[in-house]
Order: structure tokens, then C-alpha cells, then sequence
């Protein structure tokens, strides 16, 4: 800036109390990264700071250092009244973004170290100075704005409610994605381990690494959002290979029981040739290792879902036997249900999820409880009011299969 130029800014900045607002502002941006940090953020540092009018942007572009969970915070003071913050990849697939009408927008996504993030900052509404701040180890919800920072009132005269991530729709769409998987694999009797992944897809491929304990065993999520066909293939430290496919999903899972610590390799497949690959790791802490020896791994973590979700209605499981399952018949089985008493019936294949299709009867034919093909262990649930016969009919959805069919029963019904 030439001199005359500068001094002019600096007289007529002064004149304005430009540079007192300023000063403010950043005391402003300070309480928030404060607030930040007693949310668990271990680094907060501000990015950029513009003045914008309404419809201007700010942009950042980040490669991620380390593996973890970073997020972006557009805050505005002044007149500013909606922001918009985005997330792109290198390739400008949209992975987390926050549109709500309010002056401040809070974007998060988890990744692996290498991956090329772009943000980017919206005033939709007013005008003032728009702070962008980079959170590392980010807190996936915001948690309310200090008070002390003068927001101004949004377009509508109010500001929205506090939102928590996954439970509005215009929330992070990649975050909003694992929290339905994490919610999915939780009601199976999952923990989460260790931090998800966001991996850049490249001639429809990604690689990263995954941490993982000997002794444990595992289901490894992979998710390819807005596509159908999805391949994961595992590598440990040994050189052992777990792989799985799926041909019209947008996800698939891997079961696996590692025997040492140590870096696996996860390498994601999919038809478009540039996009993001999501990677979450569940680990199941009720999986025997005699059963995984007996079995396999697959059919050991399927027995163990099917074990919680029994567990959960107050039943015990326990093994009848096991069939060979076609598609072109169904499979009759015949069983006699004590009463009073509640029942569960789950199908378990030999490779563990069984595309089964699974239907209980009274000795009449007439339907009790069904479940057709669902993902994961087909189970079905009844209540008998009185003591008799019932048939289970068991038909394959696709290839023909050998299974195991478990009966879970309170210990009331099986004394």
C-alpha cells in the first residue's frame, strides 16, 4: 500500500474506531478458543480474518499433519447475521458443512494424516469481520458461544437452537454418515476404537493406516457416501489379507481378530474415481476366542451380535443345530415353544451375515414373526401364550448356504 494510501486508511480507520473494533473482535475470537479448549480442543489458531459484505467469502486450504479430528469455526461480529462453512477434499467432494442461520458456522470431519481439507467461509447475511479459526482435536458439538461475544440477531430475529451433530439435516453430512454407522454397530454391542478415518480416494482407490490389538476382535466399517459397489481390503503387519465386497451398497463391513498389536493397512475401493472413503473400526468385547477358533471369525462376531441383541430382551442364547439353506425351497424346521414365555430365533452363515430369509409359524401356517433378508443376523422375536408347535421357515436370498440357528430364551422359559 503506497504511503499517502496507508496514511489515509490508518486516519480514516481511526476516525471510524475501526481499529477498536477490531481489537474487540479478537478479544471475542479469544473466548471462544478458550471455550474450545475446555471442550477438549487441544489447538486453536485463527486462519483468516476479512471484513466481508453479505455474499463475500473467506477460504482456507489445510493438508492434515496428523490423524485426527479437525473442524473449522466461522464466528461474525458486527452486523453479521448467517454464515455458512463448508469442507471440500482436493478432489471438491463436499464432506461436512453447516448451513443453519445463525452469525457463526461449526464444521468437523475426522481424517488420516495427508489429507488435502478446503474451507470455505460464506456471509450470507450482513456484513462485519468474519473470524475463520482451524480446531485441532476438535469436540464433535460446539456447545454454546460464550455469552460474552456480542452475536447479532439472525434473519428471522433469533438465532437457532443449539444443534447437536446427527440430529438435524443440515448438519455434517460426512459426520452425520459415521454417526448412523456408529448408532447401527452400538445396538450390536460395538464399541468404537480409535478415531474414524476420512481418506481421499484416487483412481477410485485409498489407502491408511489402522491401529489395531492383538486378541480383540473387530468389525471394520467402510463407507463410499452417494455410490454403489464398495471393496476394503485389510493387510496386517504379518502380510495376512482380510477382503470383502459389496456390489450395490455404499458400504461394507469386515469382521477380523487380529493376533498381534501393530499398523494394518485398510485400502478402499470404489467406482468413482475420486471422492472419500470413511473407515471406522468397532471392536466387540464378547467374542471368545475358543468361538473364533471353532467358527472363524465372521461367524463368531455374528454370534456375538446376535447374543447382545438377545441379551437386551432378557434372553439367553443357545445353539440348536445347523442346515444347508437354498433359495429355490425354504428349509422347514420344527420346534415346540413352552408357554408363557418369549422367544428369539436368529441365523447365523459361515460367513457370518446370512442373506436369509426368515419366517416363524404356528402349526397352521399362520405367520407369528418375519424378517426378510435384513442385513447383518436375520432374527426374529415372539411370545407364547401357550405351549405348541411352530415352524421355522428358512429360504436364502441368494447363493445357497450352510447356517446355524440359535434359539434365545429367558431362564424362566428354560427351566
Amino acid at each position: 500500500m503506497p504511503g499517502a494510501l496507508a496514511r489515509y486508511w490508518s486516519i480514516a480507520c481511526a476516525s471510524l474506531g475501526l481499529w477498536g473494533a477490531s481489537e474487540a473482535a479478537a478479544s471475542d475470537v479469544d473466548a471462544v478458543a478458550q471455550h474450545l479448549r475446555q471442550r477438549g480442543a487441544s489447538e486453536v489458531t485463527e486462519v483468516a480474518r476479512n471484513f466481508l459484505f453479505e455474499g463475500q467469502s473467506t477460504a482456507h486450504a489445510q493438508r492434515l499433519e496428523r490423524e485426527g479430528c479437525v473442524a473449522y469455526l466461522a464466528i461474525g461480529t458486527g452486523e453479521v447475521r448467517d454464515v455458512d462453512l463448508a469442507l471440500y477434499t482436493r478432489a471438491g467432494q463436499l464432506v461436512a458443512e453447516d448451513v443453519a442461520i445463525a452469525p457463526y458456522a461449526y464444521a468437523r470431519v475426522c481424517g488420516a494424516a495427508g489429507l488435502d481439507l478446503y474451507a470455505s467461509a460464506t456471509l450470507y447475511s450482513g456484513r462485519g469481520q468474519l473470524a475463520l479459526l482451524r480446531i485441532e482435536h476438535a469436540p464433535r458439538e460446539l456447545g454454546r458461544i460464550p455469552a460474552s461475544v456480542p452475536l447479532a440477531v439472525s434473519a428471522g430475529g433469533r438465532l437457532e437452537d443449539l444443534r447437536a451433530v446427527g440430529s438435524a439435516l443440515d448438519e455434517l453430512s460426512a459426520e452425520s454418515t459415521l454417526l448412523q454407522e456408529e448408532r447401527s454397530q452400538l445396538a450390536l454391542g460395538y464399541d468404537t476404537s480409535g478415531p474414524a478415518h476420512a481418506l481421499e480416494l484416487r483412481a477410485g482407490s485409498a489407502r491408511g493406516a489402522l491401529p489395531l490389538r492383538g486378541g480383540r476382535c473387530y468389525r471394520v466399517a467402510a463407507i463410499v457416501p452417494s455410490t454403489r459397489g464398495v471393496a476394503l481390503e485389510i493387510e496386517g503387519p504379518d502380510g495376512k489379507r482380510w477382503s470383502t465386497r459389496s456390489t450395490a451398497d455404499d458400504r461394507v463391513a469386515l469382521a477380523l481378530c487380529p493376533t498381534s498389536d501393530g499398523v494394518y493397512a485398510a485400502r478402499v475401493q470404489a467406482r468413482p474415481m475420486r471422492g472419500t472413503a470413511l473407515v471406522r473400526a468397532f471392536e466387540h468385547r464378547d467374542v471368545p476366542a475358543s468361538r473364533v477358533r471353532e467358527v472363524g471369525e465372521a461367524s463368531a462376531l455374528a454370534i456375538a451380535e446376535a447374543a447382545f441383541v438377545a441379551r437386551a430382551r432378557g434372553l439367553s442364547l443357545v445353539q440348536l443345530g445347523s442346515a444347508w439353506v437354498e433359495s429355490s425351497a425354504p428349509l422347514v424346521w420344527p420346534l415346540t415353544l413352552d408357554a408363557p414365555g418369549c422367544y428369539a430365533l436368529a441365523v447365523v452363515s459361515e460367513v457370518g451375515s446370512a442373506a436369509v430369509d426368515v419366517r416363524l409359524t404356528d402349526a397352521d401356517g399362520v405367520l407369528i414373526a418375519h424378517n426378510e433378508g435384513r442385513r447383518g443376523v436375520p432374527m426374529v422375536f415372539a411370545c407364547a401364550r401357550q405351549a405348541g408347535p411352530v415352524r421355522l421357515l428358512l429360504k436364502a436370498r441368494g447363493p445357497d448356504l450352510q447356517v446355524s440357528v440359535w434359539l434365545g430364551q429367558s431362564s424362566a422359559s428354560a427351566q
